[in-house]
């Protein structure tokens, strides 16, 4: 099927940002964050760091934050809400312009789950090779079968318990036009890659466990279930 084109991604992450406003998003990268051992001075590596949401949460904890993506627009993007970014445009399927033993750790949110299965492998190969020594790896990926409006649900759920139903309609239709427009963008996201190419539960153990990577954690179903949590140390 043809790959989906750079002015699909760049329209794509000019909403991507209302994310922000959903419980969901909000509770991943909670999780995420109360992951790392440690943030304040460590050198971290966010592998396809979008709009730069989860880069600039990580240096706001006092992160070394190495930003890469694939997406002009998503740099672009995140560069005007942090012009101190450290920014790099790269594709995670080519070797890593970074040396041996760099980071102290690296997140990947949501990001192999788009890249071709040939080239996983090598991703997490190329994780191992630029990480330090007992460094940490957090990894987030859609699930097979990842349905996007259930993350919708969620958040109204949640917007509703947290805000009381009045506060929640006068807070959803500056969200709601946006949310369409995702649920639209990822429903052509879904179709373009096919059930196979997203990770069943246990494939990045699998990916982890191959490469080398020791005190893999269980497989953990996160983002109102729609996707698979994993950490583990070189």
């Amino acid at each position: 099927m043809k790959e989906l084109d750079s002015n699909f991604w760049g329209e794509y992450l000019k909403i991507y940002d209302i994310l922000n406003l959903s419980y969901p998003y909000k509770e991943l990268m909670d999780i995420i964050i109360s992951s790392f051992s440690e943030i304040n001075n460590q050198i971290i590596f966010d592998a396809g760091s979008g709009t730069g949401n989860l880069s600039i949460r990580l240096s706001n904890f006092g992160g070394i934050v190495y930003s890469l993506d694939n997406s002009k627009e998503g740099l672009e993007i995140h560069r005007l809400k942090d012009k101190k970014a450290n920014t790099y445009l790269h594709d995670l399927s080519k070797p890593l312009p970074f040396k041996d033993d760099f980071f102290d750790s690296i997140v990947s949110l949501n990001t192999i789950c788009f890249i071709d299965e040939k080239y996983r492998d090598k991703i997490f190969s190329e994780f191992y090779r630029v990480l330090k020594d007992n460094g940490e790896l957090i990894v987030v990926n859609l699930l097979d079968g990842f349905k996007a409006y259930k993350i919708f649900l969620f958040h109204i759920k949640f917007s509703i318990k947290n805000d009381g139903f009045l506060n929640f309609l006068k807070n959803i239709f500056p969200f709601f036009i946006s949310a369409l427009k995702i649920l639209y963008y990822s429903k052509i996201i879904q179709k373009n890659n096919g059930r196979n190419r997203f990770f069943n539960k246990e494939e990045q153990f699998s990916y982890l466990n191959n490469n080398r990577f020791k005190k893999i954690s269980k497989s953990k179903l996160i983002y109102a279930d729609q996707a698979v949590f994993n950490k583990a140390n070189k």
